[in-house]
């Protein structure tokens, strides 16, 4: 549950549906993600289910006669939650009743700033996949000079990828399946000079773009994302390199932050006293999640380093 002191049950539940509004419009990487529940306490476990195909079954069948089964490999990967969170401190005194603006503000400004730090975790996680390739077929990313950025042969390498690898597409806003590209708008901007794009992509869908999927090309969406790998000064001559992160279903998994232990508000006004604040001198306003992600499929997971534009 929240933490309030001295306020009222309205205030609590509208500020919590603020914090949440404004943390689930800001993340682009984590509703990507195999979900689990999460557990009650920092240091606790949560885990995910990940079904293995079996082989192939290419022997016929034999008319009175029961096949042997199957096993079935379920692997069950785990991982340690930990809290993340801050807190400011307000000087002006909370109203009693309704809604404060001043706490709404900041409320707003912390959902936001909670989603990028959750979704920043994530991509750090992510975002450190085994499969990865360089733009104009170097080895190494210190060897990344400004001509070699992503192409459309690149990418149809990666989709080739992902099929051959037999990995599932993640289902889209508008009901489509599809890969992700979590992409960052120095590369972007390269994408867009495509004539395969610019073929692909001469009607937008709306609700696709309010969700921040710039388009789609060959069974991939382009989601814009600015919590992508920026390696800087690490190309040749010192140059940025930057990361395009694809993603196929089931790459990765974290807690379900939508569920019953959801990311906390706390507020407490300056008069709710404490050893800490004896004069009553401020208000604070905090917020705080427990939070971890995990690589599920390596082969559903692939990085590419390339320039900018």
């Amino acid at each position: 549950m929240n933490k309030y002191s001295g306020l009222t049950p309205e205030q609590n539940t509208f500020y919590q549906r603020t914090l949440l509004k404004e943390l689930k419009d800001s993340v682009v990487l984590m509703p990507y993600g195999k979900l689990s529940k999460v557990p009650k306490n920092e240091g606790q476990t949560t885990s995910w289910r990940i079904f293995k195909q079996p082989a192939l079954t290419k022997t016929p069948l034999t008319e009175g006669v029961t096949p042997a089964d199957v096993d079935i490999t379920i692997d069950k990967i785990q991982a340690s939650v930990s809290q993340y969170g801050t807190w400011t401190k307000i000087s002006d005194q909370l109203q009693d009743t309704g809604i404060d603006p001043v706490v709404t503000e900041v409320t707003e400004m912390f959902g936001e700033h909670a989603g990028l730090t959750l979704d920043s975790i994530a991509m750090d996680t992510v975002g450190a996949g085994l499969n990865v390739a360089y733009g104009g077929g170097k080895l190494a990313r210190n060897q990344i000079t400004p001509t070699d950025k992503f192409t459309y042969k690149m990418l149809t390498s990666i989709t080739e990828f992902f099929k051959r690898q037999n990995v599932k597409k993640i289902k889209m806003p508008n009901g489509k399946m599809g890969y992700v590209a979590l992409t960052p708008p120095e590369v972007m901007t390269t994408i867009k000079s495509w004539p395969e794009w610019k073929d692909a992509n001469k009607y937008q869908d709306s609700k696709m773009i309010k969700r921040g999927i710039i388009g789609e090309l060959d069974g991939v969406y382009f989601q814009d994302a600015n919590t992508t790998p920026v390696y800087e000064g690490a190309g040749k001559d010192g140059i940025d390199v930057f990361g395009i992160v694809f993603l196929a279903a089931e790459a990765f998994g974290t807690p379900d932050i939508a569920g019953k232990k959801k990311p906390q508000i706390i507020v407490k006004d300056k008069r709710s006293g404490g050893t800490e604040n004896p004069m009553e001198l401020y208000s604070t306003v905090a917020w705080k999640s427990l939070f971890v992600a995990k690589r599920l499929r390596e082969e559903a997971i692939y990085r590419v380093e390339v320039s900018g534009h």
